[in-house]
This record gives structure tokens, sequence and C-alpha cells, in this order.
């Protein structure tokens, strides 16, 4: 087990960095693990896309079958702060691969990459009519 030094742990909540005591990671005082869904229809007049993302913080989930109030504060406890992210609800392409939720995070963390999740945004969003618009409460 890693212990912590009380100096560390005030410099940590000044500073809001991440906090890791061997597995457990956890985000910033100031931050919150739930978040607001904001439903966005005619997405298409909207300028979001996977490439208007940072590709150095985004990350795509492997399926579309996953339920993002779940997902989401999942990686929010895990230690992973999400800064937005995105499931289309209405795909507008015609292909068997469909959209996937794509979550851009407050900096890049490669542990993403063992959970299920690509680097960079593939989700289609371009091929969105509806998307909800994920992002932390206030």
């Amino acid at each position: 087990m890693k212990t912590i030094s009380f100096l560390s742990l005030v410099a940590c909540t000044i500073g809001g960095c991440r906090i890791d005591i061997g597995d457990c990671r956890l985000p910033p005082p100031s931050y919150t693990c739930r978040f607001s869904a904001d439903k966005v229809s005619n997405a298409r007049n909207i300028p979001i896309s996977d490439e208007g993302l940072d590709s150095a913080r985004s990350y795509t989930y492997f399926t579309n079958a996953v339920r993002m109030d779940s997902l989401l504060p999942t990686l929010c406890e895990a230690g992973i702060r999400v800064d937005t992210a995105y499931f289309v609800t209405v795909y507008l392409c015609k292909d068997t691969r469909g959209p996937r939720p794509v979550v851009v995070l407050a900096v890049a963390d490669g542990s993403m990459l063992n959970r299920g999740f690509t680097a960079g945004a593939t989700g289609r969003l371009a091929c969105a009519s509806q998307l909800v618009l994920y992002t932390p409460a206030k």
C-alpha cells in the first residue's frame, strides 16, 4: 500500500491534480461525478465531428450498447476526468458499424485503452441527426 504525505495531499488539493494511491486514483476535490445530459437535435447543423475534437484527449467506446449514465460515473470514480461525452441517438449513415460513444478527457489517459476504448474520436458523430451531450454537472 502506498502512503501519501499530508503536504502532498494539500498540494494536490490546492493544485487540483489527480492523487494516485496504489490502484486508487482520486479526481480533484472540486470535480463532481455527476453529469448533465443535453439532447441536441438536428446535430448536422452543429459543428460537431470526430475531426473537430482533440484527438489526443478523445476516446471512442467499443460499442454503442452502453448506458452512459453508468459509464461516465464509473470513469470518474476511477479518477478519469471527463470534460464532455457524445452519444448518438439518431444515426443517418447506412453502415453496419454504427455510431460509438466518444468521450473527451481533461488530459490524455492511456488507461482508457484498457477500459474498452480506442484512442481518438471515431464515433461517426457527423452522421448524427440527434445526440446527447454529456458534461460534468455544476
